[in-house]
C-alpha cells in the first residue's frame, strides 16, 4: 500500500511536468506572458463571443489609458461591481495596468452595503452595470469619493442574447457615465 508521502502520482508525470514551477510576480505578468506566447488564442469565452489574448490586452490598455486621462493615479481604487462577464476581466486588467487596486464588489449589494464599501475603501472609480447605475448605484456613488463611473451592458461581446440569463432589456449609456467597451475601444494609451 502506498501513502501520500510516497507520492505515487509522480510516476505518471513526464520530466517537464516534474520541473518546479516558477510563479510570475503577479497575475498581470502572467497575463502579459500569455499575450506574448499565444496572442491569437481565446482568452475569454462568453456565450458565442470570444476575445483573444491580444484583443483583451488591447481593450484593457484602452481602459487603463482612459482611467489615467481622467486623473486616476497608481494606488487609486477601482470598485468593480459586475456579474461574471468579460467586462469584469477587462476592467480588472485595465485597473491593474493603470496601477490601481481593485475592490471587487458583490453585484447583489444594495445602497447601504455599497455606500460603506465605496467610502471605506476610498474608491475613486466604479465599473458597474447600466441597470444597476440607473436603479440605485448613481445615488449611492454621488455621496462617495467616486469621480469616474463606467457602465457595461451584459449583452455586449456576444450575439445570442439568451433570455434565460439576459432578461433585462438594453438601455442607453447613462449621460453621467461612460460606456466601458467604448472607452476600451477608443484605444487610449495606458500609463
Amino acid at each position: 500500500m502506498t501513502t501520500y508521502q510516497d507520492q505515487p502520482w509522480l510516476a505518471q508525470l513526464n520530466e517537464k511536468q516534474r520541473r518546479p514551477i516558477v510563479p510570475r510576480p503577479s497575475p498581470l505578468h502572467a497575463f502579459r506572458d500569455a499575450v506574448r506566447t499565444a496572442p491569437d488564442h481565446p482568452a475569454l469565452a462568453y456565450f458565442d463571443g470570444r476575445l483573444t489574448y491580444r484583443e483583451a490586452d488591447e481593450l484593457s490598455d484602452g481602459i487603463a489609458g482612459h482611467l489615467a486621462e481622467r486623473g486616476f493615479r497608481p494606488g487609486d481604487r477601482v470598485a468593480i461591481m459586475l456579474q461574471n462577464t468579460p467586462h469584469f476581466v477587462l476592467a480588472l486588467l485595465g485597473a491593474w495596468k493603470a496601477g490601481g487596486t481593485v475592490v471587487p464588489v458583490n453585484p447583489m449589494y444594495k445602497g447601504a452595503e455599497l455606500a460603506h464599501i465605496l467610502g471605506d475603501a476610498e474608491v475613486s472609480a466604479l465599473v458597474c452595470s447600466r441597470h444597476g447605475w440607473e436603479d440605485y448605484i448613481r445615488d449611492t456613488a454621488a455621496a462617495s469619493p467616486v469621480r469616474i463611473a463606467l457602465t457595461a451592458d451584459a449583452r455586449d461581446l456576444q450575439t445570442r442574447d439568451d433570455e434565460r440569463v439576459l432578461r433585462d432589456r438594453p438601455i442607453p449609456v447613462p449621460e453621467d457615465t461612460e460606456d466601458l467597451l467604448a472607452v476600451a475601444r477608443a484605444g487610449a494609451r495606458p500609463p
